[in-house]
């Protein structure tokens, strides 16, 4: 049957979907407008042959290897194209350097083309079964250029969405209408913030949760004496917004008397002025991009207010001489391109190191990298030399204690799983973690159980609301009735600390907890389903296991001679981490600090 894939189920959309119905047509659509996500209407459609194409439903495993694969180099050329059309002289006023402004585009266009990606692997998919005969997508360069390499046609031929455009403009005035009102009203409350009178700080730390939900603390950069640059009380803390500043992170905050404040706090009338005028100034220019692509428009006036907004943050802040990221692959570069202007140094330090297999550019002065591996991938990364790519260690895994195990016939084995989305929607668009490929998961340490009884299998999750989900229900009462299965609800107890220093080894779906035992000296297998991470980092295959049978393998060689196969991995850990100590660590931190 000749098939339509449309991107997107909107009001306009539903009824071009059912208009092509009428003659003949099978539909599907990936996603759905908020204001159209309802079962009931989903199981009309489909009694029509309109289909939500989920990967609940249907069984697509490895749309986030192709992202992953190729994110950066269609980053790289699109943003090449935008570049070589728009960045003039006025660009340069803002971004003052044409690499950082490509920099700036890739970053923002990450989400697009992980969109225009996914869809290729969907029209992969569905060919197998049906005839497709074109796509119904958003029509902006990301998806010209993208659907065009793959031999993809989309017949959708408008390019610009006003009413899209008018939205924006209210809901965005909204936004910032509540978030200056809920700047005013939170001065009022007696907090350490301080607003911040005290504008002398000369390192201001952007920690990414300093907490991180109460799992470790993210005090890599800290030095104990008072006095020192790095001491935490001498550090302007910013989390990006609410959902970070947890009641956790503040109460800390306040307790521990350190100065913080929210970024989006930032963001005043003057911000948004300097930039419409800024806009307005080149209004020939921004009107050529708007009409060549909206979606390009919208990244460039965003990153231009991001910019405005970073340039009256350090005015304000005029000694600010270090910035600090505890999160580098989501860290804004325009930050980062603000503070080049101002010869401010910024940091950061590698706390996952797969992210170095897929990520986006590095910008940071100085990035301490984990291992060697890794430190080869973030140096393919630059533009230029102008990040020096330093020796640092995996600050998660520095409390794990180290022991020898002796002859022993029982061991504690630590699971990591992927969480599982509560929301059905967001269930059926999740690549990676849906239920169905979950529960696959689940099973597979039900077989494991059932064979090894000389291991105790603890389940650490992410969070642990699959357990009351009526789809997990009859595998998590197998795995209950397991005696040697114990699923480690108590969060507060079962610490990544606690449970590494209370497990023999690891198996799971690639954490960084997995990366953290390695490191600490534990053996790890790492499930590697649909080859995830195995082509998007570099992992030896001694620590991978692609299937049931060769897990039952790896446990088998383990548990016969556990010390002999830890000893058979510190190649790879000798690849994937430096040996290197804390006190080493905070000498390359302050060599860093005390030589700019």
């Amino acid at each position: 049957m000749k098939t339509i894939i449309f991107e997107k189920m909107k009001l306009l959309n539903l009824f071009l979907m059912i208009f092509f119905r009428i003659f003949g047509y099978k539909i599907f659509f990936v996603k759905i407008s908020r204001y159209l996500q309802n079962k009931y209407l989903l199981n009309i459609l489909k009694k029509i042959d309109l289909n939500w194409f989920n990967y609940q439903e249907y069984n697509l495993n490895n749309v986030e290897i192709f992202q992953m694969q190729n994110f950066l180099n269609n980053a790289s050329k699109i943003s090449d194209l935008v570049s070589k059309k728009f960045y003039k002289n006025e660009m340069n006023k803002k971004f003052t350097k044409e690499n950082y402004f490509k920099i700036s585009l890739e970053f923002n266009l990450k989400k697009r083309i992980f969109e225009c990606l996914e869809i290729v692997k969907i029209n992969d998919y569905l060919n197998y079964n049906f005839n497709i005969k074109c796509i119904w997508a958003e029509k902006d360069i990301v998806s010209d250029y993208i659907f065009k390499k793959n031999q993809i046609l989309n017949i959708n031929r408008f390019k610009i969405e006003f009413l899209e455009l008018f939205t924006l403009l209210i809901v965005y005035s909204i936004k910032f209408g509540k978030n200056k009102l809920v700047h005013i009203f939170k001065q009022k409350e007696k907090t350490n913030e301080k607003k911040n009178k005290k504008r002398d700080f000369e390192t201001v730390y952007f920690p990414h949760d300093l907490l991180t939900s109460g799992l470790y603390q993210k005090n890599f950069f800290y030095f104990e004496s008072k006095k020192h640059l790095l001491n935490p009380n001498n550090i302007l803390h910013i989390e990006w917004n609410d959902t970070y500043l947890t009641n956790e992170n503040k109460k800390f905050y306040r307790k521990k008397e350190i100065n913080f404040q929210l970024w989006n706090h930032f963001s005043s009338f003057k911000t948004l002025k300097n930039t419409l005028i800024f806009i307005y100034k080149n209004k020939l220019e921004f009107t050529k991009i708007f009409l060549w692509d909206y979606h390009i428009f919208k990244i460039i006036c965003f990153s231009i207010f991001k910019l405005e907004r970073t340039d009256l943050f350090l005015e304000n802040f005029s000694k600010v001489k270090f910035i600090l990221s505890g999160h580098s692959d989501l860290f804004p570069p325009e930050i980062l391109i603000s503070a080049r202007k101002r010869n401010i140094v910024t940091i950061s330090i590698e706390d996952r190191i797969v992210l170095s297999g897929w990520s986006s550019r590095l910008m940071f002065n100085f990035y301490l990298a984990a291992g060697e591996t890794s430190k080869k991938n973030l140096i393919n990364k630059q533009y230029d030399n102008e990040c020096a790519i330093v020796n640092g260690l995996l600050f998660k895994a520095i409390n794990i204690k180290k022991k020898l195990i002796t002859e022993k016939k029982s061991f504690n084995c630590l699971i990591t799983d992927f969480h599982s989305e509560v929301d059905w929607y967001v269930n059926g668009t999740s690549t990676i973690n849906n239920f169905r490929r979950n529960k696959e998961f689940y099973n597979i340490i039900f077989e494991l159980a059932s064979r090894f009884n000389n291991i105790n299998f603890m389940i650490k999750s992410k969070s642990y609301e699959w357990l009351d989900q009526k789809f997990y229900q009859q595998i998590v009462q197998k795995l209950l009735d397991k005696k040697n299965v114990l699923i480690l609800k108590d969060q507060k107890k079962w610490t990544p600390e606690f449970s590494l220093n209370n497990c023999d080894f690891l198996f799971g779906l690639h954490s960084s907890l997995l990366d953290e035992g390695l490191a600490g000296d534990k053996p790890v297998i790492i499930f590697d389903r649909n080859n995830y991470p195995s082509k998007v980092f570099d992992y030896s295959k001694e620590l991978l296991s692609e299937n049931l049978q060769e897990t039952i393998q790896k446990f088998e060689k383990l548990t016969n001679n556990f010390n002999e196969y830890n000893k058979s991995l510190d190649k790879c850990r000798a690849l994937l981490f430096y040996n290197i100590d804390q006190e080493k660590y905070k000498k390359e931190i302050e060599k860093i600090i005390y030589t700019k």
